[in-house]
């Protein structure tokens, strides 16, 4: 079954291939052939596995990554021996962090304890050196290869289908139809072809902010509009009715969103996807409902310390925890609303932050809908809001249709089948209310709730993707105010980073390292990939009874930001959070700020927004092949949008030889 699988896949890379050979339009074999292997990564990643070998997802997907960087590389060597060419690259802002990333990586793997593990990674991962390194060139080539419209066009066609096809086999997989015999039921939270449902929500849902964006390009591109039966539009030679194409695109883009958002944020339905996902869709509502260019560096600010607030306040509660964290949030609370006060007192678009707070509160409750009444009633509120200023500033029929059924379409995929959940949530405080519970979203009676949901489900009351819903909105704050495995986890990553005698005693952990070998570890982490290796070194003595009676030994934390501490260090976080990652998005608002929401800018807004499905999920989660690739993949289609301009370019002869 293994090897049929893998042979399929390989077919259907193969036709994918095929058709961009013969009809991309480029006419230049070197520009097609250096769009191959972007275009296998953009297809493979999703869809291939293979269980001919142990770990059936991650060696299958990072062959495929490598098998195409080494395509790239050949093609170009290749071309500049057979033209006698010099070698040539783009000079832009990103060119030394990404040298930087790679020799702190370098220098961390020198200083490891274990240069093995630390070139090629622990077994499963192998996010050694070398698979850093690998990235860093996929950055790099990109930014330096894809530079045309017709390749772009071709990269996002593979992305969204890769997306759509997992979520299909997600879908079928919730139907209990399934090719494999998997280890784990995938009917209680479905995966389809990546490894964990944890790493497949945030792979597929990353994809609906860009096909919003796409959706926009067409209707200002085409001038799309669901009036004017009589227009026509020549597509391909072709004379098609502009309505017809309308409607079209409108059901096309909403079937999408609605397999992708049913599989990724519903049937997977996890918590770090939820928070990156809700960051994501309130990020790119916002600005594409205000278009204000003007002021957008004051709004990205604005709508993501909003988003702070809702998930400090609402979902994690971190009020619960410690007095001073309740002053902590009250001030910030005041701060924000002092903002808005003082914008409507100035006459300064206030009804503008009035609506970006809609949206917030929109992207925040949305995930809620599906066990909380409170939140049905807020995300309908904000949904009438939203919808009435839809109605006022978009003058265009097709985009305020768009809009108003997206928007709908997204509460109700997650309320609608949620109806046994909400009644049962209500049969739960009933229940509970006897024991003195009032609030079942108070952290310290989440023990008991799921106690009920439990019983519920032995009872068969509920089925078991219900208690999974269940599960995951009652135990934000639980996880925080009570600890789990992965809050050991973190303490255990910053121990490895600082290495502190201290530190350690503190938490109950007897280290002894030199001075010498403390500056190391701070300045250049343990090494990339060592956390396995090292873990059971900075053991915490809770790991075991939190993990479940367990004794695992995790080779991740858990936790991106703290896993680049612990690997890398002090440096290795602030060249790529501080300037890698910021130059980029630096460069991506600049685009936005100095042309404003043009038709190719609302791709590039889709792009952006969906980085922030992973940057939220890796805070409670991490990276594989998989979403890695989708992060980066996203990353480097902004920035060549940002400093190229391809849709521009097109006008002024796209058949240049834009890769050289």
């Amino acid at each position: 079954m293994g090897l049929y699988i893998l042979q399929i896949v390989i077919l259907i890379m193969l036709f994918i291939d095929i058709l961009y050979w013969f009809f991309s339009g480029l006419k230049s074999p070197w520009q097609k052939l250096i769009g191959l292997p972007f275009l296998n990564i953009a297809v493979g990643t999703p869809i291939i596995f293979t269980s001919l070998t142990r770990s059936v997802f991650e060696v299958s997907k990072l062959l495929n990554v490598r098998v195409a960087l080494i395509w790239i590389v050949a093609v170009i060597l290749l071309k500049a021996i057979l033209r006698k060419e010099k070698l040539q690259f783009v000079r832009t802002s990103l060119n030394w962090p990404i040298l930087a990333f790679i020799v702190v990586s370098i220098f961390s793997v020198v200083f490891s304890s274990n240069h093995y593990i630390a070139l090629l990674g622990a077994y499963d991962r192998w996010e050694g050196v070398i698979t850093e390194i690998n990235y860093m060139l996929l950055i790099f080539f990109y930014i330096n290869y894809v530079r045309d419209r017709k390749t772009l066009f071709w990269l996002i066609g593979a992305l969204v289908f890769g997306a759509i096809a997992s979520s299909v086999y997600g879908i079928f997989q919730a139907m209990q139809i399934d090719f494999m015999h998997w280890s784990v039921d995938p009917t209680a939270r479905v995966f389809a072809c990546i490894n964990n449902p944890v790493h497949f929500a945030p792979y597929v849902v990353t994809h609906i902010p860009l096909i919003i964006g796409m959706v926009f390009y067409f209707i200002r591109k085409y001038k799309l509009n669901l009036i004017g039966l009589k227009e026509r539009l020549q597509i391909a030679g072709f004379s098609v009715s502009k309505f017809a194409v309308s409607v079209g695109l409108l059901l096309a883009a909403l079937l999408a969103i609605f397999t992708i958002h049913l599989t990724g944020n519903f049937f997977s339905f996890g918590r770090a996807t939820w928070i990156g996902f809700s960051l994501a869709i309130t990020l790119c509502l916002a600005l594409l409902l205000s278009r204000d260019q003007k002021e957008i560096w004051r709004d990205v600010l604005f709508v993501g310390y909003g988003c702070f607030l809702f998930n400090a306040a609402y979902v994690f509660k971190i009020w619960s925890m410690h007095v001073f964290l309740q002053y902590f949030l009250g001030l910030a609370f005041a701060i924000y609303i002092a903002y808005i006060i003082y914008a409507i007192l100035a006459k300064k678009n206030w009804l503008k932050l009035l609506m970006y707070c809609a949206v917030v509160l929109y992207g925040g409750f949305m995930q809620f809908t599906s066990v909380d009444l409170n939140a049905v009633y807020i995300s309908v509120v904000s949904l009438l809001l939203l919808g009435i200023w839809i109605y006022k500033t978009f003058p265009n029929a097709l985009e305020k249709v768009f809009l108003i059924a997206l928007l709908t379409m997204l509460v109700a995929v997650v309320s609608l089948p949620s109806v046994p959940n909400l009644y049962y949530a209500q049969v739960i405080k009933s229940a509970l209310a006897k024991q003195g519970v009032k609030n079942l979203n108070d952290p310290r009676h989440a023990n008991l709730v799921m106690a009920e949901v439990g019983r519920l489900q032995e009872e068969k009351k509920i089925s078991p993707q219900s208690a999974n819903v269940f599960f995951r909105t009652q135990t934000y704050a639980e996880a925080f105010n009570k600890g789990t495995a992965r809050t050991s986890m973190w303490k255990t990553g910053l121990l490895m980073w600082t290495d502190s005698p201290k530190l350690g005693q503190k938490l109950g952990v007897e280290i002894l390292p030199t001075n010498s070998e403390q500056i190391k570890r701070g300045l250049l982490g343990q090494g990339p990939g060592m956390i396995k290796e090292m873990y059971s070194k900075y053991r915490l003595a809770d790991y075991g009874r939190l993990e479940g009676g367990q004794q695992f030994t995790p080779d991740k934390l858990h936790n991106d930001y703290v896993n680049m501490l612990a690997t890398r260090g002090a440096a290795g976080f602030i060249v790529y959070y501080g300037w890698l990652l910021l130059t980029g998005f630096f460069i991506i608002l600049r685009k936005l700020r100095r042309e404003g929401f043009t038709a190719g800018n609302f791709v590039l807004l889709g792009f952006f927004s969906g980085l922030f499905v992973y940057l939220g999920q890796v805070l409670f989660n991490f990276g594989v092949v998989a979403t890695r690739v989708i992060f980066y993949e996203f990353f480097c289609l902004a920035i060549c949008i940002a400093l190229y301009d391809p849709f521009e370019s097109a006008a002024t002869g796209e058949e240049a030889e834009c890769a050289r």
